[in-house]
């Protein structure tokens, strides 16, 4: 039996990016929404991350990340 084993050191980091919408700025028709519900009132996008650090200071990253509107 062959085993090959190696550590890795990983580092993940985690940040979101907020912007308040102004009156005309947003991309969609709001007419979509019912009259009664809070129109969003600023845009949040939520990214993630990882990478790899390898021998000889080479580094491997992989994104992950999302958005989302909110009311306030």
């Amino acid at each position: 039996m062959k085993v090959e084993v190696s550590a890795h050191t990983y580092v993940k980091m985690r940040f979101s990016v907020e912007k308040q919408l102004s009156e005309g700025e947003v991309n969609f028709d709001l007419s979509q929404f019912p009259s009664w519900k809070t129109k969003p009132e600023k845009v949040a996008a939520h990214f993630e991350v990882l990478a790899r650090l390898e021998e000889g200071g080479r580094w491997y990253r992989k994104d992950t990340g999302g958005a989302s509107l909110s009311g306030g």
